[in-house]
């Protein structure tokens, strides 16, 4: 039997500010292949951000996600990534923004 699939996974980036501010950005790692009983074939691994935090997300860098193993007779996906983001935040009744960077690898796996 073939079939398409689509599956996403999500992971999380977080800064930490004075005063409990807390930047978070989401990230999320779309792959979408076609599969059978015997071999399966990725057509596109993704990652995307979202911003989830009033802590202003200045830039986003996500690197290539990486099908480190592909098993048709498991059907699980193993993926690898990483991201770096800088947030920037405005102390209240100041003009001081602070910037802070935060990067992290990220891996895991999606079955289909």
């Amino acid at each position: 039997m073939r079939i398409n699939f689509s599956r996403t996974a999500t992971d999380e980036l977080t800064v930490w500010f004075q005063d409990g501010v807390i930047g978070t950005v989401c990230i999320e790692i779309t792959i979408t292949g076609i599969a059978d009983d015997l071999r399966s074939t990725i057509l596109e691994a993704s990652g995307s951000a979202c911003e989830r935090s009033s802590v202003n997300l200045s830039s986003i860098d996500i690197a290539p996600v990486s099908v480190s193993k592909n098993s048709p007779s498991t059907g699980d996906v193993s993926y690898s990534t990483s991201c770096s983001a800088y947030f920037e935040w405005v102390v209240p009744q100041t003009n001081v923004k602070l910037r802070s960077h935060a990067s992290k690898p990220i891996s895991g796996s999606v079955s289909y």
